[in-house]
């Protein structure tokens, strides 16, 4: 009997483990549900990991910088799919606990990490593209008050003083109290400019009922009926 076969025998929980793996290192297909499959189309390639283990024990020979990249590369391919990266954590253990791990560039070692760089590989590769940023939406600067994600916040929009080398720059800030905090993600940012481009003077409007400072200018309101109407006179008129 083959050391493979010996060694799917012992462990027959294996070739289910590995399936997704072998898929990306040697081609297999993916829908291989039944072990005894399994097993049989990997006797027909050129070993897997256990096949290169001798029957008797042995002491883990990875080195740190292996076990680190091991680790590392589980990491990632839990981000990319949970799933994937618990059965590359399951099967790192798995020939951990056995002291199964044998060094050099022929070694098991090596292999596994191949064969989870390729995974990461496919699984990034399979990724649905981002979706393309909204275009920013020319926006008049000013103060604005729209809802975001159900919640009412509070933004200041300004744009670099042409003939500096902050010309073309937009630059959007939510405030918090006193504080005022860059909005740096494009994608959020256009997203913002977006829904108060949808009604740009009220969104101005309620800033200034809410905040009781004209949307526009940024001037306190004092006179009544500017606060009701959220904008200064001068303002209102211009």
């Amino acid at each position: 009997m083959r050391t493979i076969e010996r060694n799917f025998k012992k462990n027959p929980h294996t070739a289910t483990l590995l399936k997704n793996f072998h898929t990306a290192a040697y081609g297999l297909p993916s829908d291989i549900d039944d072990d005894a499959e399994a097993l049989a189309l990997e006797a027909q390639q050129d070993g897997d990991l256990l096949d290169m283990v001798e029957d008797k024990n042995v002491v883990d020979l990875r080195t740190e910088n292996q076990v680190r990249f091991m680790n590392d590369l589980i990491g990632r391919l839990t981000k990319l799919d949970p799933s994937t990266g618990e059965t590359a954590r399951e099967y790192t253990e798995m020939i951990t606990r056995k002291g199964g791990w044998t060094p050099g560039r022929n070694g098991n070692a090596s292999a596994w990490i191949g064969r989870m760089i390729a995974k990461e590989a496919e699984l990034k590769a399979n990724r649905p593209a981002p979706a393309t940023p909204p275009a920013v939406t020319d926006v008049a600067p000013g103060r604005y008050a729209v809802e975001e994600d159900g919640t009412l916040k509070f933004f200041h929009l300004r744009y670099g003083k042409a003939g500096t080398r902050w010309a073309g720059y937009t630059f959007l800030d939510i405030q918090a109290s006193s504080d005022h905090y860059p909005v740096k993600d494009r994608v959020r940012k256009a997203r913002i400019l977006a829904l108060i481009a949808e009604d740009t003077e009220m969104a101005a409007r309620r800033y200034g009922i809410e905040i009781g400072v004209c949307g526009r200018c940024g001037r306190v309101l004092t006179n009544e009926e500017s606060r009701a109407y959220g904008m200064g006179l001068i303002c209102r008129n211009n």
